[in-house]
């Protein structure tokens, strides 16, 4: 989301020094050359790196560096682009590092964000706005989704089975859960996938589930969680993606095995103190957060058809049921 005090404006010419000079080139300074020129307005989002560590090279040859070549590409043609990312600030990956430190979850990521935004800064890549999940307006706004989408009845409370730990009186997210694995025996399956045998596995088919993160043995309870009726959009997603001409067709490709296969319903909150509080008064008392999914096994289909679903047009979810 963009904070609109940290959004550069397209007039100011960064103070870059050595190769990051390429920088200055901004789109003002090309248009000027196009008097009377509407330049055509381009967003490029950068994935978000979690704030729980530095940034290896992966990161950069991955991500930011293609996200920022592409973004000097459309500004040297004349358009007016805004790149924005941030550090993702929230899910296990956070809570789990953040406990291993013996520090919060909010000192961590503050810990890492200025840390990774340097380093990104060092290579020469600079954005528009470089946020943080855990700002109040990305919890303001995914909030605001819930509300809009819980009005037109695009969510359902369902019970599931989750591993509990009595001794910490907390429900225990997948990556905190070890086990034997019941396909192969494995030992030291994870709750989420065995990496054995490459199983994905949901915490409670482990065999003799335990966590360093309890003290005694762990139980299966049973908790409400709220789920996205995603199966529902699957033929008005499919419709809108069709329209995309200028997506790649490995990109188009891969949505369509999604369809193919049917969109579930997924998931979207998850048992823990650190992350965006469901605005609901069931969900603050029991300590539930907004996310996106709710383990390795939900996360690339759930998010990014989130990401798909918010992307389209205001009368998206027009439909009754």
């Amino acid at each position: 989301m963009l904070e609109s005090n940290e959004v550069r404006s397209k007039n100011e010419v960064r103070p870059e020094i050595g190769f990051r000079s390429w920088n200055k080139v901004r789109s003002d300074q090309i248009t000027r050359v196009r008097e009377g020129a509407v330049a055509e307005k381009i967003l490029v989002t950068d994935a978000l790196p979690y704030a729980n560590g530095k940034l290896h090279i992966g990161h950069i040859a991955g991500v930011h560096l293609p996200g920022n070549v592409y973004v000097r590409y459309q500004r040297l043609k004349g358009r007016d682009v805004v790149h924005v990312s941030g550090s993702d600030d929230h899910g296990v990956a956070i809570t789990l590092a953040a406990e291993k430190a013996g520090i919060t979850p909010k000192e961590l990521v503050d810990k890492y964000y200025p840390v990774i935004k340097g380093a990104l800064e060092d290579f020469g890549i600079v954005y528009d706005n470089f946020s943080q999940t855990s700002r109040p307006i990305h919890h303001e706004t995914a909030r605001a989704y819930f509300r809009r989408l819980e009005e037109k009845d695009c969510f359902d409370i369902r019970e599931v089975n989750q591993i509990y730990c009595p001794a910490s009186d907390r429900f225990l997210p997948d990556r905190y859960v070890e086990g034997t694995c019941p396909h192969c025996g494995s030992d030291r399956a994870r709750g989420d996938q065995c990496e054995a045998c490459g199983t994905i596995l949901d915490a409670t088919q482990l065999i003799d589930p335990r966590s360093e993160s309890c003290e005694g043995p762990l139980e299966v309870r049973a908790a409400n969680h709220w789920y996205f009726k995603l199966a529902r959009v699957s033929s008005r997603l499919q419709d809108w993606i069709g329209t995309k001409e200028h997506w790649k067709d490995n990109v188009r490709n891969y949505c369509q095995g999604w369809f193919n296969e049917g969109l579930s319903d997924r998931p979207i909150s998850r048992d823990l103190d650190w992350g965006v509080a469901l605005p609901t008064d069931d969900a603050v008392e029991s300590g539930t957060v907004l996310t996106t999914s709710s383990s390795r096994q939900l996360r690339p289909m759930s998010s990014c058809a989130f990401r798909l679903v918010f992307a389209t047009k205001k009368d998206m979810f027009t439909w009754n049921g």
